[in-house]
């Protein structure tokens, strides 16, 4: 629990340490959830398949969804984000079946162009 936590705050403290918008980061750029979005328990995704503004560095990104509420807990503990070899602007994260209620997607990306890193959070909703 305490390297979740310490996985936590570096994300958090590269959001506000890393400039809000830069064109030579890999951003996210697409994403099959849209921030504040709402899904229907029969509806809530399986998987998340997110776009990139550049190639990614397979072993230093990733993607991780965490509880909304309670004590955050990480929701796919079983799997890990998977950068697409064919098109490495691309990552997928299976997930597990959802409960109602809040959560968001981490996301942090170094890019294989120039080594610069970018993080963001995407929030959702399961009800």
């Amino acid at each position: 629990m305490k390297t979740l936590g310490a996985t936590v705050v570096a994300v958090l403290c590269a959001l506000v340490l890393l400039p809000a918008v830069a064109l030579a980061h890999a951003n996210l750029t697409s994403c099959s959830i849209k921030n504040h979005e709402t899904f229907t328990a029969a509806k809530a995704p399986h998987s998340i398949k997110a776009g990139f503004a550049e190639e990614l560095v397979p072993n230093k990104s990733w993607m991780a969804v965490f509880e909304g509420e309670a004590d955050h807990g990480l929701v796919n503990e079983k799997t890990r984000s998977v950068v697409n070899f064919r098109n490495p602007k691309q990552m997928t994260l299976k997930l597990p079946k959802l409960r109602t209620g809040p959560y968001y997607l981490m996301w942090y990306t170094v890019s294989a162009i120039d080594g610069h890193r970018a993080a963001g959070v995407v929030y959702f909703t399961v009800k």
